[in-house]
């Protein structure tokens, strides 16, 4: 039996920026704007942390850790660093490049392009926060040889106990656990040998 023990959520991916206030020109020709740098930053699920102990026929079974999606996500965001500085040096020049022109208009007209130019820095420079939160935050497997027949599994999430029986049929079986807060998730089935 090949027994998948799945935790959490991958972890979301949040837009933050900073604006920098700085002065277009100089003497009665200078107007105030903005540069806004912007980073993604990674949320971590900290719900489900840790693997989640469990016994089958009352006894423990120990598991070992196979993916972590939280590594994988953190190294994608460390090695997607040069697209991400890349985008903000272009969101720079652009909205410098607005913010003088249109503060090269001058007068009324000049203030209101400004200000329209700073918010629409404000609205498009974000990063990107596309990402897979349904995947689990980590995976762990196990492999347990069992006799034919009618088994039950035992783990506690927060204090809560939850039994599940099952019935293995066939030679081959795997069992998909998924654990999300204090939910959990259960699924087998069995493989006939081909």
């Amino acid at each position: 039996v090949l027994i998948i023990q799945e935790l959490g959520h991958a972890p979301q991916i949040k837009s933050e920026q900073i604006r920098l206030p700085f002065a277009i020109g100089s003497g009665n020709n200078s107007c105030l704007t903005t540069i806004n740098l912007f980073f993604p930053r990674l949320v971590n699920d900290r719900e489900n942390t840790n693997n989640i102990g469990y016994s089958i026929d009352n006894q423990q079974q120990s598991q070992e850790l196979f993916t972590n999606f939280d590594l994988m996500a953190a190294r994608s965001l460390r090695d997607n660093m040069p697209h991400i500085i890349a985008r903000n040096i272009s969101a720079a020049i652009r909205n410098i490049a607005s913010s003088s022109a249109s503060c090269s208009a001058g007068g009324n007209m000049g203030g209101v392009l400004n200000l329209t130019s700073v918010l629409a820095g404000i609205l498009l420079d974000r990063a990107d926060e596309r990402t897979w939160v349904l995947l689990p935050s980590k995976v762990y497997l196990n492999r347990v040889q069992l006799p034919l027949g009618k088994h039950s599994l035992s783990i506690t999430i927060n204090n809560q106990t939850y039994t599940k029986n099952f019935e293995l049929t066939a030679p081959y079986s795997v069992i998909d656990m998924r654990i999300l807060k204090n939910n959990f998730y259960f699924n087998t089935q069995n493989l006939t040998n081909k």
